[in-house]
């Protein structure tokens, strides 16, 4: 099935205001075969997730005391297993980065990650920033923030897009225009394989209206007109190919335009 996930990332067809997702395939692959799988999310288990980063933090160590035992032919499997480890593409902490988006007017965008394995959580928060008040310093290479701001934006960061939009307009008195959400998962059963799943939200002084297509959203917070900025929610799906059909059918019976991808497996994969 890690191979199934991984495929339905790549289906996804996932642009920037994703996590990296081609980081967390390989993060969901370094698990193995035999891992166990986290019955809300649909991921691997938290356990599994945060094994892989602990390993590959103590590779470089384990290696250097194995060495020995490798010359004499012993442990050459966990050693190569390691080794294969180190060169992975997994995820990292996640954190701020901030560029400028135009240096004379102060506007910023920021881009915050949002990578929990023990919960797990893979969110990219992306906004646009009019910094008229100098709360985001210049800097010759790279602007910095304030680390108020990276934790305020992490606390907000598990809320919807409307309720952060409004909180950091109207109670942290920052110009933001857009506010972008991407989260990776959940990740459900299909009859043929996992449906692999990613939503994005934006709320914008540039839309107008409210417009949420996501048969797994519930209850959302909308912003009113008072407000001053539109909110767009939708979702995209990846199944196996035999399962195709049917999930556009359910798709349209819930009046839904959710797009829906085929996911296949690389060749390298389909004889492991």
């Amino acid at each position: 099935m890690i191979h199934a996930v991984a495929a339905g990332l790549r289906a996804l067809r996932l642009n920037r205001h994703y996590p990296p997702w081609r980081e967390l395939a390989g993060h969901v692959l370094a698990t193995g075969d035999d891992t166990t799988w986290c019955p809300r999310t649909g991921w691997p288990a938290p356990c599994e997730l945060v094994r892989v980063r602990v390993d590959r933090d103590l590779a470089p160590s384990l290696l250097a005391r194995m060495a020995f035992l490798e010359s004499q032919g012993v442990a050459t499997e966990k050693a190569r297993g390691l080794r294969a480890l180190l060169a992975a593409d997994l995820l990292g902490p996640g954190g701020l980065r901030i560029d400028t988006v135009h240096a004379e007017d102060r506007r910023f965008e920021l881009v915050l990650d949002r990578v929990e394995l023990a919960l797990p959580v893979f969110v990219r928060w992306t906004l646009r920033v009019e910094d008229p008040d100098g709360r985001i310093p210049l800097d010759p290479d790279r602007p910095t923030a304030d680390p108020a701001l990276e934790r305020l934006l992490l606390a907000l960061s598990d809320q919807p897009v409307a309720t952060a939009m409004r909180w950091l307009r109207e109670h942290e008195g920052l110009h933001v225009t857009e506010l972008v959400r991407g989260e990776l998962g959940p990740v459900r059963p299909g009859p043929n394989g996992p449906r692999i799943t990613a939503s994005l939200s934006r709320a914008s002084v540039d839309l107008r209206g409210v417009l949420v297509d996501d048969p797994l959203a519930g209850d959302m917070p909308v912003p009113g007109s008072a407000h001053g900025f539109g909110l767009s929610h939708q979702r995209k799906w990846a199944v196996h190919p035999d399962d195709l059909r049917s999930m556009k059918a359910w798709l349209r019976e819930r009046g839904s335009r959710n797009v829906a991808y085929a996911w296949r497996k690389r060749a390298s994969e389909t004889t492991r």
